[in-house]
């Protein structure tokens, strides 16, 4: 169970409410009814959800009633920028079904590309191994015992690590990543389907953390930090260890991945780098880094990311279609 007053955890784990990182859920219209004091004050996922240890199914075990987690990185300081978006998603749902989501919005104000930068050297390839190894089957399905164990019941799922102790190979200079990802997967365990969202640093992040995500849609990431236009304060070191980090997770993740550029050299090259059997790469006629506000402009990002929310909930494809043409 989790402490909420001093964000310590009692079973011995990593503090949940102590790290560099902003994290804010929004609970859809199916999870609000969990308790009353999530339906009045919106209070935190760690006090009112992950409390491990109780019995499977219980309200207090944390199973969410959403199916689906949409995690939305920020890539400016201080600010959950896909927040919006995802709001008028909500609005634009035209059933029940279509707004059975909560959103988690996480934001790296130190913009250290959350904690990829102080990874140790080779230690997401061998947490994800680690942990694959101990809570996956050769598919890289979870195994039961791990499905039970996070509340997830027989459900299934496409990520390939959603175990508590994947994190536990890190390094210690690797606390920052750590703290990341086992906060991370501390939410996204508690869902069925789990999409990842980002844009530049943000989308950077989310093929990251693929490993824990069904899906993933990621606008113009930056992989290849020593090309980068705007480098980083981080040795090359570092920044070839985020890149191999980067390559090690998306090679591990079962999550359906989305790339999408404009024509800028830099970006097409960015992109270049991820394995073509594991991305689908989507190029727009627009010579900018910035696709998704170009998007947004047109009246096409909401609708975009609006079908791939609903073919990770089941929904019929022309279903999606059809909501697509409204905007």
């Amino acid at each position: 169970s989790v402490d909420s007053s001093s964000g310590s955890s009692s079973d011995g784990s990593a503090p949940l409410n102590l790290g560099p990182g902003y994290f804010k859920l929004a609970l859809g219209p199916s999870t609000m009814p969990i308790s009353d004091r999530l339906a009045q004050g919106m209070l935190s996922l760690e006090s009112e959800l992950v409390t491990d240890g109780a019995p499977p199914g219980s309200q207090s075990e944390g199973k969410i009633k959403s199916e689906l987690l949409v995690v939305a990185f920020g890539s400016a300081p201080g600010t959950p920028n896909w927040a919006g978006l995802l709001s008028r998603l909500y609005k634009a749902a035209q059933s029940e079904a279509e707004r059975d989501f909560d959103v988690l919005c996480v934001v790296d104000p130190a913009r250290s590309w959350f904690g990829g930068l102080d990874a140790d050297g080779g230690v997401l390839a061998s947490n994800i191994s680690s942990s694959s190894s101990s809570s996956s089957g050769s598919n890289g399905s979870i195994s039961d015992s791990s499905r039970v164990a996070s509340g997830m019941g027989a459900c299934s799922s496409g990520r390939s690590d959603d175990s508590q102790d994947g994190a536990s190979t890190f390094s210690r200079r690797g606390a920052s990543f750590q703290y990341y990802y086992e906060r991370i997967s501390r939410y996204t365990r508690r869902y069925k389907h789990v999409l990842m969202l980002g844009d530049s640093m943000g989308a950077t992040a989310s093929l990251l953390f693929s490993p824990l995500a069904t899906s993933v849609i990621a606008f113009c990431p930056q992989v290849d930090l020593n090309t980068a236009c705007m480098r980083p304060s981080a040795s090359d070191a570092q920044l070839g260890q985020l890149q191999d980090n980067i390559l090690a997770a998306v090679n591990k993740s079962q999550a359906a991945i989305h790339v999408h550029t404009g024509t800028w050299e830099h970006d097409l090259e960015q992109a270049k780098l991820l394995p073509e059997d594991k991305v689908a790469h989507k190029v727009y006629n627009l010579d900018s880094h910035r696709v998704a506000i170009y998007l947004e402009s047109q009246a096409k990002l909401l609708p975009l990311v609006q079908e791939v929310m609903l073919n990770s909930m089941g929904i019929s494809a022309k279903k999606n279609v059809r909501i697509s043409n409204v905007l």
